[in-house]
């Protein structure tokens, strides 16, 4: 039975989850689009998802040392949030400023995302503070769950709100735009407040070792921990494909199939009612057999993505296939959450979380270049089958993680 405190944290677990649904639905689903009537093309596209990476590759260690060394980590993980709600109202203040707005847009946008990867690097090593392992998984899935429903209802009315205006009134509509970007900020703030509501037992006192201590020590251990290096093998392998495709996906959507603000959210709503559906399914099996097995399976419907995108001739079967992606990104998410912190040692654990993204950042931020250089100088098909291929044979060295 959980205990009184573990059952109150479930609840504002689901409740922070709930309002970065609200937050992250009504803007992320039209990132791309609102680049593109900002007067962006694909390689701006790229950028919006190596850009974070760059700069998080600097950062990554020392945000995690400052909320690994600090007693009070749940303070300090709220103030990196709060930074990063800050740039929802930088972003829509963009259309005001002169010059190119489309690459100022991507720059808020990187450093955004930035705050929010630090945000979500120091929430994962929390969660594993709060929460014993026994209630993680169903905690997380039921946190998933209900933010996928929101999500959809909130994707939906976003969708409806930029489909009302006509499509050729682009000032217009980029005036919605702000519009879904301070509502973000509002329910973001809201998001925050229920973050700093959870109970946990504090640090009774800062820790001895100073900063560069705790780094050097994690570093000379590293070498040794052949769980750990062969998670970070096995992730970049996958994280070339995963991250490889995002713009690849964009292209295709937006400039190759034309999708508008309707069909983005039709194809959004698709893949979060996939999500909710199939995170209790998740949860459940990784339950019974693993994360690992659980991992294991979702990045087999992961590879099938791309080369489904690459068969798709028009919108309409790019929204039933989204139905399969939905499902295989929510596992996937879920999956390598849970797993990463089970083969992450205890001590020190932001750090070794710190150290494992800085190196998936270098892949992440030249994956998406990379590949679309390949769709530039070759194809979107060519360019998408090999994003599946690094993606399908990276179960081969998650299954080196498990032996």
């Amino acid at each position: 039975m959980k205990s009184k405190n573990v059952r109150y944290n479930s609840k504002i677990n689901v409740l922070n989850g709930a309002f970065q649904a609200i937050a992250i639905n009504l803007t992320n689903p039209y990132l791309a689009k609102f680049a593109q009537r900002l007067g962006g093309g694909n390689i701006y596209f790229a950028l919006m998802t190596s850009i974070p990476y760059f700069v998080g590759f600097f950062s990554y260690v020392p945000s995690s040392i400052m909320i690994e060394s600090i007693p009070d980590k749940q303070r300090t993980i709220g103030i990196t949030m709060f930074l990063q709600k800050m740039f929802f109202l930088a972003i829509a203040l963009v259309p005001f400023f002169g010059g190119n707005k489309a690459l100022l847009y991507i720059i808020f946008l990187g450093f955004m995302n930035l705050f929010q990867q630090i945000s979500n690097m120091g929430y994962q090593s929390f969660i594993a503070d709060v929460f014993p392992p026994i209630d993680r998984v169903h905690t997380m899935g039921s946190r998933s769950s209900i933010a996928s429903i929101i999500g959809m209802i909130v994707i939906f009315v976003g969708g409806r709100l930029l489909s009302l205006l006509p499509k050729d009134n682009n000032n217009e509509i980029i005036k919605m735009y702000q519009v879904l970007f301070i509502l973000a900020f509002i329910a973001s703030l809201i998001e925050l407040f229920f973050f700093s509501r959870f109970r946990y037992e504090k640090s009774k006192k800062k820790k001895k070792e100073n900063s560069l201590s705790i780094l050097k020590t994690v570093l000379n251990d590293i070498p040794n921990n052949k769980k750990f290096l062969s998670l970070i093998l096995a992730s970049s392998i996958f994280h070339i494909g995963w991250m490889g495709a995002q713009p690849l996906f964009t292209i295709k959507t937006i400039e190759i199939l034309k999708a508008t603000e309707g069909w983005i959210s039709a194809i959004s709503i698709v893949s979060a009612i996939s999500s909710f559906i199939f995170y209790p399914q998740w949860a459940k099996f990784a339950e019974r057999k693993g994360n690992a097995a659980q991992l294991t399976f979702s990045i087999l419907l992961m590879g099938i993505a791309p080369i489904a995108y690459a068969l798709c001739t028009n919108l309409l079967q790019l929204t039933v296939f989204n139905v399969v992606l939905g499902a295989a990104a929510s596992g996937t998410i879920l999956a390598l959450f849970n797993f990463t912190i089970e083969v992450v040692p205890n001590k020190n654990r932001t750090i070794y979380i710190a150290v494992y993204n800085t190196i998936i950042a270098v892949v992440a931020a030249v994956s998406p270049l990379i590949f679309t250089y390949i769709n530039e100088v070759s194809s979107i098909n060519v360019a998408l089958i090999t994003a599946a291929f690094f993606r399908f044979i990276a179960n081969f060295f998650f299954k080196k993680v498990r032996d």
